[in-house]
């Protein structure tokens, strides 16, 4: 009997299958753990890999931005109005709307823009000081921008503190 075995055994191994042995048929079979899923942080879609995850960023979130235009430029973060505001406007590429936050001085405005939304009737006239505007896309990350208007803020030391101290 032991022959026959070796013999089928031999055959399997050479065709690249190995027979199991009859103690491997009593041993629990254990389930492989599903992949990790990693998430976009953008949408939160989920992926199983980062070649999927980079190729989702790079084809839906890639051609997807928001900047702010003010005196005919284009600002990232901060930007400086010297001589006051005389245009401004919020930019949506790839998104279809967005929910913006101005905060000038006292006054607080929030509104809804779509593609290029001019941003000037809710500025008040000769504004001075600090502009704060938030956009908050469908489906994208929020932006915030600052415009110093007239002049530069005032040095906040107290902000300084605390952020070095919590650090």
């Amino acid at each position: 009997m032991a022959d026959w075995k070796d013999f089928v055994e031999d055959n399997r191994e050479r065709d690249g299958q190995l027979l199991d042995s009859l103690e491997a048929r009593h041993r629990p079979q254990v389930e492989p753990s599903p992949p990790p899923v990693l998430h976009c942080p953008v949408c939160l879609n989920a992926f199983y890999s980062d070649d999927s995850l980079e190729a989702h960023i790079t084809q839906v979130h890639g051609p997807q931005h928001v900047y702010l235009r003010v005196n005919g430029s284009i600002i990232r973060e901060v930007a400086w109005a010297e001589r006051g505001i005389q245009t401004i406007s919020v930019v949506l590429l790839g998104h279809p709307q967005a929910k913006v936050q101005i905060h000038a001085g006292a006054a607080r405005k929030t509104l809804t823009a779509e593609s290029e939304a001019s941003l000037q009737q809710h500025v008040p006239k000769g504004f001075e000081g600090e502009l704060h505007i938030d956009v908050e896309p469908e489906g994208g990350r929020r932006r915030a921008f600052s415009v110093y208007c007239h002049s530069l803020p005032e040095f906040r030391q107290d902000d300084i503190d605390c952020r070095v101290q919590t650090s």
